[in-house]
């Protein structure tokens, strides 16, 4: 005679472990896609800081900021008066940085005109002098208050982000970054 009653699990058991272990690994894929976005954007912002120093070399030896690129072709396109407005892509050649943020768009760039064409001796004059905001210079304000003072800036360096858009008030061609 055979004994039948052996221990096993039952489906409504295995059907609970299965569940269990469907949202254990749910939970872990969706940390690691928050992790992987958090590099990202820290790798992002390494790079900006890279740009930065990059900027402050090419000031430095050539005493003027490097102007935009607006043919996609790495390089600056041209000085004030020469149709440039200063917005347009990170020139990467001539600063030789990344062109492209982590998220794979290209940085973009608006340069103060009026440092597009000085020398050693009025830079600093150039520098001291983008206080004075005026429209056609790019600017920063702070979206909570808008009423709040605005800041003129020597140049912008922006990337589009995970989203890979310029959105409300920064995707417009006002030479205004709202922060």
């Amino acid at each position: 005679m055979k004994n039948y009653n052996k221990k096993a699990f039952t489906l409504i058991e295995m059907a609970i472990v299965l569940t269990i272990l469907a949202m254990v690994m749910g939970t872990v894929i969706s940390m690691t896609k928050i992790s992987y976005q958090k590099n990202k954007l820290y790798e992002t912002k390494q790079d900006i800081s890279k740009i930065k120093q990059s900027m402050i070399g090419y000031m430095g030896i050539n005493h003027k900021l490097p102007s935009s690129d607006t043919t996609a072709d790495g390089k600056g396109d041209g000085v004030k008066g020469e149709g440039n407005t200063g917005i347009g892509n990170i020139p990467y050649i001539d600063l030789q940085v990344s062109g492209k943020d982590e998220f794979g768009m290209v940085y973009q760039y608006d340069v103060n005109d009026d440092l597009l064409e000085t020398n050693s001796t009025n830079l600093c004059l150039e520098l001291s002098s983008i206080s004075k905001l005026s429209i056609e210079s790019p600017h920063v304000e702070n979206h909570n208050t808008p009423t709040a003072d605005k800041y003129a800036l020597a140049a912008v360096v922006i990337s589009k982000g995970q989203n890979k858009i310029l959105t409300g008030k920064n995707d417009d061609a006002d030479r205004k970054s709202v922060v």
